[in-house]
């Protein structure tokens, strides 16, 4: 039996999920996909992705690969998959790749999107997968000059919750990008990778500067003395 690696690309609402990583006694997205997958191929299937989303957090395009000694063809797994997987877990595309394709390693960028509504109440279909900012007012303009701060290459260790003691707490940060589309506010940011919260400690952050609750010379603080604190 040949050895093959395949790619999945997947896409989910991470609400009725405990996030990615398999976890005893509770639903998870891999746990989730790993079952199903183990059915489909009559063996078992461990998947490695490009990055572990916490409870709630949702995909558009997770990067996931596999090993197999299955001989069937992707086109009938894709479709085997789309017919069993939940409807809020689903693949948009399945391809084989070489065996030394990872992932998580191979990953060069990864990009988080979050959104927060600039009004005291959110629309009831949008609740899931954006917040409200209630009645605060916000300056979005320093929200804006904050966000530079953080491009270029750091210790973000200040801006992350403990986890990965072995794993270096220096990212590059490509981009980050604030608009608005009233009476949304995006922040888009690419990064080489994240570490544990980095993304919910920096947008939290950026929103203390522009509730007028911090400066910006704080954030650059925090990333001249890393503190787990």
């Amino acid at each position: 039996m040949q050895l093959r690696n395949l790619l999945l690309v997947l896409e989910y609402d991470g609400s009725g999920y405990s996030g990615w990583q398999v976890q005893k006694g509770v639903k998870t997205v891999q746990g989730t996909l790993e079952q199903v997958l183990g059915d489909s191929l009559k063996e078992k299937v461990r998947v490695c992705a490009s990055g572990r989303t916490d409870a709630g957090v949702h995909a558009l395009g997770q990067v996931v690969n596999f090993y197999t000694t299955s001989s069937l063809s992707t086109d009938m797994l894709f479709r085997i998959l789309k017919a069993r997987l939940p409807e809020d877990l689903r693949v948009l595309n399945l391809f084989e790749v070489p065996l030394d394709f990872h992932a998580r390693k191979s990953a060069v960028r990864k990009r988080y999107l979050y959104v927060a509504c600039l009004e005291d109440s959110l629309p009831v279909f949008l609740r899931r997968y954006m917040y409200s900012l209630g009645k605060m007012k916000l300056n979005v303009a320093r929200v804006r000059e904050g966000s530079r701060t953080f491009l270029g290459r750091h210790d973000f260790t200040s801006f992350s919750s403990p986890r990965e003691k072995n794993s270096s707490p220096v990212r590059t940060v490509f981009s980050l990008e604030v608009y608005l589309r009233e009476p949304f506010l995006f922040f888009d940011i690419q990064a080489d990778g994240f570490l544990y919260h980095m993304v919910r400690f920096m947008v939290g952050e950026l929103l203390m500067v522009g509730f007028g609750k911090k400066d910006i010379a704080d954030l650059e603080f925090m990333l001249a003395h890393p503190s787990c604190t």
